[in-house]
């Protein structure tokens, strides 16, 4: 958790309101909040601050991390409260020979109903784009089922989300609060930074130089806020100035490009490097691009890499163009589907254009590899499907 999280009042207030709602069993419920945003702009520190809200409110908290539950099965033990038997558990692993067996596991529905009957409760499922479909659609729909007004569910992921909840085949989908979280304005990074020197015991003092440089160096990323006012706070000094900026700058930098190295790594070890560079080079971080754009843009390059236009069906095409939402080189901001923009810094645009273009030998394997991988995962629309490929073919 930073010291001070600017920029997202918004967002803290629904959150709130959702425990409130929660706590009351108000009559029109607590509705289920979405957060979408690329990776680093603060998605698993809003889920922490409702976790804090519903400890001070007395109300149990289901915690879920992406995958880490499988089945049906294992969604309504996690929900069950700990009660005696785990404690019998705890004695027989300490070495007592205790022997226990557990019940029966309850209904999803009737784990909910019994956890949250007294006090209600909050489940936050942080990188819910890794849930299986299934144990997603069994919680979402047991959560939003007439009566269950006591319970706020919280769901954090990355943009490719917006594809993944297909899958899922929820009923009640439309009731869901969707917040897209985007990069602060420069008003909330200057609050980030200044207000926690500002509380330290000696009260540092920014300069308004010093203040404008580092507002241009995050581009309103979380991350990189966090980077520099760890850096600044390391230095011991008092009054924060240029002069002081340069002399940290190495530490930024070396924090910025280890992140942008890291995120290059993960492009080419699924085969996605060619497309992201495609994208930089047809404009991608200086203007939004439309949607068919981005989808000719990418079926043009593969196609060039793979032996002609015919390599990818359209169906590969959206496979790749999810890829590069989830790796957050694109960021579909508005939730149309419509036009994309840059999911990564201006600066990380500059980085990626200066990388050597992925050889076909490189690529070709890899890319097959993510794409069978892909395989698990829903059919995309078939409409959409049809008009890449006729783009692709002329």
């Amino acid at each position: 958790m930073p010291d001070v999280v600017a920029g997202r009042a918004d967002v803290e207030e629904l959150l709130a309101l959702g425990i409130r709602a929660a706590g009351d069993g108000d009559e029109g419920g607590a509705r289920p909040l979405l957060l979408l945003g690329p990776r680093g702009v603060g998605k698993t520190v809003l889920c922490t601050i409702v976790q804090e809200l519903a400890g001070k409110a007395g109300m149990p908290t289901v915690t879920l991390a992406g995958a880490s539950v499988a089945t049906k099965s294992e969604l309504a033990e996690v929900l069950v409260a700990p009660g005696p038997l785990d404690r019998v558990r705890g004695i027989r692993a300490a070495g007592f020979g205790v022997e226990a067996h557990a019940k029966d596991a309850p209904s999803v529905e009737d784990a909910l109903a019994a956890r949250a009957e007294e006090r209600g409760l909050l489940i936050v499922a942080d990188e819910a784009h890794e849930m299986d479909a299934g144990v997603a659609h069994v919680l979402i729909n047991s959560v939003q089922r007439e009566g269950r007004k006591n319970v706020f569910l919280v769901l954090a992921g990355t943009p490719v989300l917006d594809w993944k909840r297909r899958a899922w085949k929820t009923t009640f989908d439309e009731r869901f609060v969707e917040k897209r979280l985007g990069p602060l304005s420069n008003a909330a990074v200057r609050e980030a930074i200044t207000l926690p020197l500002q509380n330290l015991e000696q009260g540092v003092a920014v300069t308004d130089e010093a203040l404008e440089t580092v507002e241009r160096e995050c581009m309103g990323f979380p991350f990189f806020v966090q980077v520099w006012g760890e850096l600044i706070e390391l230095s011991g000094a008092i009054r924060v100035d240029q002069a002081l900026i340069e002399r940290v700058r190495a530490g930024f930098e070396d924090e910025r490009d280890k992140l942008y190295r890291a995120r290059w790594r993960r492009l080419r070890q699924s085969g996605l490097a060619a497309g992201a560079l495609a994208l930089v080079e047809e404009g991608l971080g200086t203007e939004p691009m439309k949607s068919g754009q981005v989808y000719e843009c990418v079926a043009k390059c593969y196609g060039r890499m793979m032996g002609g236009d015919g390599a990818l069906d359209g169906e590969n095409v959206e496979w790749i163009v999810r890829g590069l939402v989830a790796e957050g080189v694109l960021w579909d901001l508005t939730g149309g589907m419509d036009e994309y923009v840059a999911g990564t810094p201006p600066t990380m645009t500059s980085f990626l254009a200066a990388r050597p273009p992925p050889t076909k030998l490189e690529t070709e394997g890899v890319l097959r590899r993510f794409l069978d991988e892909q395989k698990a995962e829903m059919r995309v629309d078939d409409s959409r499907v049809a008009s890449v490929a006729t783009r692709s073919a002329s």
